[in-house]
């Protein structure tokens, strides 16, 4: 975690840490209300008191603001890969290469079902979180292994760049195939053969 994401949710904790104490103090008469209505009035009063509690407010305010764009930015840059080209920069949205990734598994004949794909980019580079159902008959260390080659090979050609990218596969169920049974065909055969079809009534021909 950035040291910034950790002051943020140190600052924001200690905020609502004070407006709770505050309001439950209030709700459970432990704090007079003369008391608060005697600090209201000596800092209204006072000029220098004013002074330091609207300093005190525009700082919390400018920091409020900083942090949202730290961990806005923070979350762009995890749901999108961006580099420039010659003519201008390009973002590429990871929505939509866990759609194309989860495209490419499921022409794979050793997966039954993809239940789920996760891109995310970091500093370190692209890391693929994989979740799906494999067939029964199929060796899963092999099966694995090209799953993980050929997302990771997808994602370079498909992005054009020299990234470290990380492919972790979860394996939620083994399917098993559905083998159709002979023995509900023996039977109708051999009903048809003990019982011919009967052939209509057509009546005499002169």
């Amino acid at each position: 975690m950035r040291l910034v994401t950790k002051i943020a949710l140190l600052f924001y904790s200690v905020v609502i840490f004070f407006l709770v104490a505050f309001s439950m103090g209030l709700a459970l008469h432990l704090i007079p209300v003369q008391d608060v209505t005697l600090i209201a009035q000596v800092v209204y009063e006072d000029q220098q008191l004013r002074i330091v509690v609207g300093l005190i407010a525009i700082l919390v305010f400018l920091m409020n603001i900083l942090f949202n764009r730290a961990i806005a930015g923070k979350e762009f840059r995890e749901k999108n890969i961006a580099f420039d080209n010659p003519t201008g920069r390009v973002t590429v949205s990871l929505t939509a290469m866990e759609d194309l990734i989860r495209r490419v598994i499921c022409r794979m004949n050793e997966v039954k079902d993809v239940r789920g794909v996760r891109i995310k980019a970091s500093k370190r580079g692209l890391e693929a979180r994989v979740n799906l159902a494999l067939n029964s008959d199929v060796s899963i260390p092999e099966a694995t292994a090209q799953l993980q080659e050929i997302v990771k090979k997808k994602i370079l050609d498909t992005v054009g760049l020299e990234e470290t990218v990380v492919v972790r596969v979860d394996i939620t169920k083994i399917a098993l195939e559905e083998k159709k049974s002979r023995s509900g065909d023996k039977n109708i055969k051999s009903t048809v053969d003990e019982f011919p079809p009967t052939v209509p009534f057509q009546g005499y021909r002169a």
